[in-house]
């Protein structure tokens, strides 16, 4: 599916819609899928502009100076 999406999608929408400007793309996802496009948008920050989500939970762990 990552193959699916990051390589063989975006070739052929610009083959099948010229008027398609892929430079400003964007990746979405909801719920589950909300983790799937923001594991494939840090992967690949060069082919994607804009990440959304709807619905998702990402645990992050920060380290604090005190």
């Amino acid at each position: 599916m990552y193959d699916y999406v990051v390589k063989e999608l975006p070739k052929l929408l610009s083959e099948n819609f010229s008027q398609l400007d892929t430079t400003k793309a964007s990746i979405s996802g909801h719920s589950m899928g909300g983790h799937g496009a923001l594991t494939i948008y840090l992967r690949n920050l060069d082919k994607y502009k804009v990440f959304i989500s709807k619905s998702f939970l990402v645990a992050m762990q920060c380290e604090l100076d005190a």
